[in-house]
């Protein structure tokens, strides 16, 4: 009987260390997807601090994740935009507010199933997208790049931060362009929309001729590993606002990083990323902001989420994952605001 007492106390702590799955923990972005599972199997694997394990990244795309955050399904969110003024005024983070951090530096580009060596304006892209130009004999040195006949147009969804991010592009630079960037449809007829950034780069290989955009990043030697059906995008060279062709290789986000850290409160400041001076300035840079309530008091995983997020700031200390680091700055004053947040469970 006593050997079996012990069996039964052995059996009770086995079951109360355990690891817990938390459930809705973190979703947002695609862009964010390769490296947020990343960071979360790292993160299972050390558990520092922690029995409890944190779910996969949910690749849901930047609009769903911040709506999910809002409502509560998410305790942190990821998106390739800062919230606009009608997210920050609905639920969390509304009350009791939400701390933006800007975790990592990311440059998108136009993807095409051609041959390398495509350079495109501003307004060459605009008017592919809004069917003006509807076959490639319209754009000029397109068919010795392979490109000939009908141009399939991929697009990303209504609500995704990467349209939101091509569109803000367009409306600084592509002639014809107007309206609204973020939350408004692209009602472009004949668009293939599609979900995720792997989903936009497997559409455009799938259709000779095909072009889409999405993340650089992808086309990096970690996204490659996960992704190697992918390796052979081809990235079109866009003119910046210098009037200057930027080849992939040297995307970088260059003098595109000005304006001012998060303010105290945890908001994030009108800093302009897109379609910035510099000779070597990508058209088109963006960062991915985390999204963490100001106070987890009483919230169950707070305490975990609060520590992920910590992990996670860390992890980007010198960029990775196809991502460029910010200013040590910035990373010194997200520090300083996920440290003091409340949390109790």
């Amino acid at each position: 009987m006593a050997h079996s007492s012990a069996n039964l106390i052995v059996t009770i702590l086995i079951v109360s260390f355990a690891s817990q799955a938390l459930a809705g923990f973190m979703g947002g972005a695609s862009t964010f997807a390769p490296a947020g599972a990343a960071i979360v199997a790292k993160w299972n694997k050390a558990k520092p601090g922690f029995s409890q394990d944190v779910v996969a990244y949910d690749s849901v795309g930047s609009g769903t994740g911040i709506t999910g955050f809002n409502s509560g399904t998410y305790l942190i969110a990821v998106s390739d935009d800062p919230m606009t003024a009608a997210q920050e005024g609905a639920g969390f983070s509304a009350s009791p507010g939400k701390i933006t951090v800007p975790l990592c530096v990311s440059t998108f580009g136009f993807f095409y199933n051609g041959k390398p060596g495509l350079v495109l304006t501003a307004t060459q892209s605009y008017q592919i997208y809004s069917g003006t130009i509807a076959t490639w004999a319209g754009v000029a040195g397109a068919s010795a790049k392979g490109l000939t006949g009908a141009i399939t147009r991929v697009a990303r969804s209504d609500k995704s931060g990467s349209t939101a991010i091509v569109k803000t592009m367009w409306s600084k630079a592509a002639t014809g362009f107007s309206g609204a960037t973020d939350g408004v449809a692209l009602t472009f007829d004949g668009l293939s929309k599609v979900e995720g950034t792997s989903a936009v780069c497997a559409a455009v290989l799938a259709t000779k001729g095909a072009i889409g955009y999405a993340f650089t990043g992808g086309c990096s030697t970690v996204y490659n590993k996960r992704n190697p059906n992918l390796k052979n995008r081809v990235i079109a060279s866009l003119k910046n606002a210098n009037g200057v062709a930027v080849a992939p290789p040297s995307w970088s986000p260059g003098s595109a990083l000005t304006g001012s850290p998060p303010a105290a409160d945890g908001s994030w400041a009108a800093v302009d990323f897109i379609w910035k001076a510099g000779a070597k300035t990508p058209p088109m840079v963006s960062m991915e902001f985390a999204f963490i309530r100001k106070s987890l008091t009483g919230v169950t995983g707070g305490k975990i989420a609060k520590a992920f997020m910590q992990y996670m700031i860390g992890s980007f200390a010198k960029g990775g994952y196809g991502f460029s680091a910010t200013p040590a700055a910035w990373k010194s004053k997200s520090i300083t605001m996920v440290n003091a947040i409340a949390a109790d469970k």
